[in-house]
């Protein structure tokens, strides 16, 4: 093993190097590089233009040129560097395979990195979930990235105190999902149960609209401003800020009253519990006062006046 080594590096020893990366290639690449840029950024601009969410048209487009200038940047380098590579393909081909062998997941944790550069799935400061797990990014290095857990399972938001370290090469097996703009704003989701007895659903419906519009209104032209943002930065036409609602009914007939609203992820929490106490306290008193309770008490009082 040892006088294969030595041999390997007899024969690197005897390659000029000087002649392999000469100036005129090294110049080359660097003009090939900044105009395939430059080219590729400007057909984008140019088919994006001012849409705020882009068509399906557009969008298959601006695959279809990140796709082949990719192809042309991996064929232009193969073409400026292959002739001076030639001289020393054999004798790095013997030595690599012991290097990748032995240093396998470091390769695989220092080229996740240079992936995450290039396509930057995130920065520090992003919240982004990676198997399972829901963090904001505290710090990044060549081989690692660590995370700060948030309790969006609970719908909470708030951290856990775990930190979590998370190598680079799980950028190749597993899916990253940013949910940096939604670490301000977020789409919550209230889903109340209650029993279908003595329940009239469409005055429940209407009271849980109007009890869902007074909590919103504090945050309603702030929510309406970021929804526009989000819906421009990314192209996508993600849900309204507005709140929406639903019903629903479960095979024992109970009712289950949804709402969906885009509020501040510090007081999604509160929102939340504030609405469902409103609600169940609404229906609480229906039941304890029911509308014709109500009228009957109502029909008594002039009676009792005439006499």
């Amino acid at each position: 093993m040892n006088d294969f080594f030595n041999r390997v590096v007899a024969e690197m020893q005897a390659v000029d190097l000087g002649a392999i990366f000469s100036a005129s290639s090294v110049l080359t690449t660097l003009i090939f590089v900044i105009a395939l840029w430059a080219a590729r950024r400007m057909a984008i601009k140019y088919i994006w233009r001012d849409a705020e969410v882009l068509s399906k048209d557009q969008r298959s487009w601006i695959i279809r040129i990140k796709n082949a200038s990719t192809m042309i940047l991996i064929l232009g380098l193969i073409l400026i560097w292959a002739p001076q590579l030639h001289t020393v393909a054999l004798s790095l081909a013997a030595i690599s395979v012991a290097v990748v062998v032995a240093t396998k997941e470091m390769i695989l944790c220092f080229m996740g990195a240079i992936v995450r550069v290039t396509t930057t799935p995130f920065r520090s400061g992003d919240w982004i979930t990676i198997d399972g797990t829901t963090g904001e990014v505290v710090d990044i290095d060549a081989f690692s990235f660590r995370l700060q857990e948030v309790d969006v399972k609970g719908k909470s938001y708030q951290f856990t105190g775990r930190t979590i370290s998370i190598p680079n090469s799980k950028l190749f097996s597993s899916n990253v999902e940013n949910a940096n703009f939604f670490k301000s704003y977020v789409f919550e989701d209230i889903r109340i149960a209650v029993t279908h007895a003595d329940i009239d659903p469409a005055a429940a419906m209407k009271k849980l609209r109007e009890i869902a519009q007074r909590y919103f209104a504090p945050y309603h032209n702030e929510a309406l401003a970021f929804n526009r943002k989000i819906r421009r930065r990314s192209g996508v036409g993600i849900g309204a800020a507005e709140p929406s609602f639903d019903i629903a009914t479960s095979d024992a007939g109970n009712y289950f009253f949804q709402v969906r609203m885009f509020v501040p992820t510090v007081a999604a929490a509160s929102v939340r519990a504030d609405i469902t106490h409103d609600f169940l306290d609404y229906i609480h008193t229906c039941r304890r006062d029911p509308n014709g309770k109500k009228a009957a008490k109502q029909d008594e009082k002039p009676a009792e006046k005439k006499k």
